[in-house]
């Protein structure tokens, strides 16, 4: 079964086994034209196959079938689908045939059909036929066309139901037919991901998971079923994003992840001092990187305003930030002194004014006229028309190294190395990592466009997402060549 919403119809074919058909369903129609049924021209079994399994409509409207449970070599195993709802026929073309030597994939068991998203990272576009009964699922690009190919993929076990994530968030629906239980699973999914349910009837227990497009592993994400079949991905309300994330290393290396596009890095380059912080342009083309003696480097669209780099300095730049709305640079040295670059003012520093305990990050006003910044005991001191919004009392069970501020400047937070979160004004906690045995320190913290939600940023690239922040991976299992110090959209 599947939504025409360009036709206000739902398609639905009928019977694997024998003499199928197909149904159309009008919802807006009066009560006596809601259901039309058409018959196959020509029957399935007369071609030799068993049934039809499953209907998809792609992205250009075409409508497909499985041909499935074929009775002998050479039985189509995906049609293509015109209908006539006037004459009540519904005429299947052959796509391509299962069992059949001259082809490179053979087939026994043809059954759920997909297309697969534009989000995916392979595929895109392609009619997906999932053969349950020989664990392979065949990518079918430009299907009923000339230049149509077939691509196979082997997967670690019989499917019998598959679903692709669309969405940042959403509710995945899992129907469970040996207890007749539909479960929903709702949070954060990346787009693109293949979801997969494998029956106790293939041999293992059956379970919900995701599958490798390049390898065809699975990988458990729900469990205790006692025979997962159908699966339906319902797409939650778009977050504002962004879709991904950099990771900056000591030596200037940067990762990204999601749709942030890599524009260049340091890694190559033996630098003076090591790079310490990250921060991206307002449209995220564009990134700078700082060193400690306060190096500035660009790269995509971020312009050169200026650096530190030729002075002497008092003590080591800990910290940068780039302003939302046009291109002014401020970083931050330990003893508080602040520097600006492009068209930012300096509101005043701490550097006269040397803090208890040194200074770690700062954080920009929305309009660019002040800012804030932090030391590691969590004293937060304002400049220009950043408010007074409070620091962290008493005593913290790990530094704080990290601070980003909300998008109207009203608010900020604050994180320690352990993960713990700490938030003032209208930044909204959305959970921490500060109960988690870590595998290396926290080292930054950047928020999501709505405010509602960040990633925070481990020494080894390992990536903890919160609230409506989305996971697009991470180098936390990678072996780097220096820690990773820095983060940005």
């Amino acid at each position: 079964m599947t939504a025409d919403s360009a036709n206000n119809r739902v398609i639905l074919t009928v019977n694997e086994d024998s003499h199928s058909s197909m149904y159309v369903i009008h919802p807006s129609a009066p009560p006596a034209a809601q259901l039309v049924h058409l018959a196959y021209s020509v029957d399935p079994v007369t071609l030799g196959g068993g049934g039809t399994d499953d209907v998809v409509i792609d992205g250009s409207g075409n409508i497909f079938t499985a041909g499935s449970n074929p009775a002998v070599p050479g039985a189509p195993a995906l049609y293509l689908v015109v209908i006539n709802e006037g004459t009540g026929i519904a005429t299947l073309t052959s796509v391509f045939a299962d069992n059949n030597p001259s082809l490179p994939i053979t087939l026994t068991d043809p059954d759920s059909l997909s297309v697969v998203p534009a989000s995916s990272p392979r595929f895109a576009g392609d009619v997906m036929v999932d053969s349950q009964g020989d664990s392979t699922v065949v990518f079918v690009a430009n299907a009923g066309t000339l230049g149509q190919t077939l691509t196979s993929l082997t997967i670690g076990t019989q499917i019998d139901g598959a679903a692709w994530a669309t969405a940042t968030t959403g509710t995945l629906l899992m129907v469970d037919a040996g207890t007749n239980k539909v479960t929903p699973m709702s949070g954060s999914f990346m787009p693109g991901t293949l979801f997969v349910s494998a029956p106790n009837d293939s041999g293992v227990a059956g379970f919900v998971g995701t599958v490798s497009l390049t390898t065809g592993t699975i990988t458990p994400v729900a469990t205790g079923f006692s025979s997962p079949k159908g699966l339906l991905l319902i797409p939650g309300t778009p977050n504002p994003g962004p879709y991904g994330y950099h990771l900056a290393a000591a030596d200037g290396g940067v990762f990204s992840f999601g749709d942030s596009t890599f524009f260049g890095s340091m890694g190559g380059t033996v630098l003076n001092r090591p790079i310490v912080g990250m921060a991206t342009t307002p449209d995220r083309q564009g990134y700078w990187l700082v060193a400690s003696d306060g190096g500035v480097f660009t790269f995509g669209d971020a312009g050169f305003f200026g650096s530190t780099g030729s002075l002497k300095l008092n003590a080591p730049i800990v910290g940068m930030t780039a302003t939302a709305d046009r291109p002014r640079l401020l970083l931050v040295a330990s003893d508080g002194g602040v520097f600006s670059f492009g068209d930012a003012h300096s509101f005043g520093s701490l550097g006269s004014n040397r803090p208890a305990q040194p200074v770690v990050a700062i954080a920009s006003t929305a309009d660019a006229k002040g800012y804030w910044v932090v030391t590691a005991s969590g004293s937060v001191t304002p400049f220009g028309d950043a408010q007074t919004l409070g620091s962290v009392g008493g005593t913290l069970n790990k530094p704080i190294v990290g601070m980003a501020a909300t998008n109207d400047g009203r608010g900020y937070w604050l994180v320690a190395s352990d993960g713990g979160i700490f938030t003032f004004g209208d930044a909204v906690f959305s959970g921490s990592a500060g109960s988690i045995a870590l595998n290396r320190p926290i080292v930054a913290i950047v928020p999501t466009a709505s405010g509602n939600g960040y990633w925070l940023v481990a020494s080894d690239g390992g990536v903890f997402s919160y609230g409506d922040a989305s996971f697009f991976g991470s180098t936390g299992g990678m072996k780097l060549n220096a820690p990773i110090v820095g983060a940005g959209t």
